[in-house]
């Protein structure tokens, strides 16, 4: 009876880890957890800058999207913005340009321009750095909500997507069983190990997924 127990209890925890690695998996591909993205306001001169480490390697599209829901709407930039990408050791490897040749527009819902591509390789411990600068502000793009994207290019899965989040429900079933059986076995005198061990799987889990949602 008992390596029953810890028979079922190690596959109902294996199961699921199993699960919660697909959930992962899609919350770190809709949501594009480690892609940097930059806020500006191109109404007057401002500056914003930010490290990331690529750690998923391949290519990389450079783009600049605003948002507005207030009039004048089809208002095009007429301002310039400048934009930089630096490797690990502060070389320039990329640098464009956004200005008035762009038709960038001030738009009645959102606007995305897409400036460039860029392969980049996996790397863990050298930072990059994506940097941008409002040379010439437009005041016209006031209350304007902008961003400058660097998005690693992936497959889109649509509707098949879904699976992802659907094994959320099978994994909380399967950490409920072992921590069950978890607390059956200890109840028995048979060792607390299974059931420490499950609750310290769970909430590391709990902790993960709290981080990448507000990622």
């Amino acid at each position: 009876m008992r390596t029953l127990l810890h028979t079922v209890w190690l596959l109902a925890l294996l199961a699921g880890l199993f699960c919660a690695g697909f959930f992962f998996q899609g919350v770190i591909r809709d949501q594009r957890i480690g892609d940097p993205d930059l806020s500006l306001d191109l109404s007057k001169p401002s500056s914003s800058a930010r490290e990331f480490r690529p750690w998923r390697g391949g290519w990389y599209d450079l783009a600049v999207s605003s948002v507005n829901h207030t009039p004048p709407f089809g208002v095009p930039f007429q301002g310039k913005l400048e934009i930089a990408l630096f490797d690990g050791s502060g070389r320039e490897m990329l640098k464009r340009l956004l200005d008035s040749s762009m038709t960038h527009p001030r738009p009645s819902n959102m606007s995305w321009t897409q400036l460039d591509s860029v392969k980049l390789e996996r790397t863990i411990f050298d930072p990059m750095t994506l940097s941008a600068r409002v040379v010439a502000a437009d005041a016209r793009f006031a209350g304007v909500m902008t961003r400058v994207h660097l998005r690693k290019r992936q497959y889109d899965p649509g509707m098949g997507g879904m699976v992802n989040y659907i094994m959320l429900a099978p994994g909380i079933l399967s950490l409920v069983v072992a921590l069950g059986i978890g607390a059956n076995m200890a109840g028995r005198g048979w060792g607390p190990g299974p059931l420490r061990l499950t609750i310290a799987v769970t909430v590391i889990l709990g902790v993960v997924a709290i981080v990448l949602r507000s990622g």
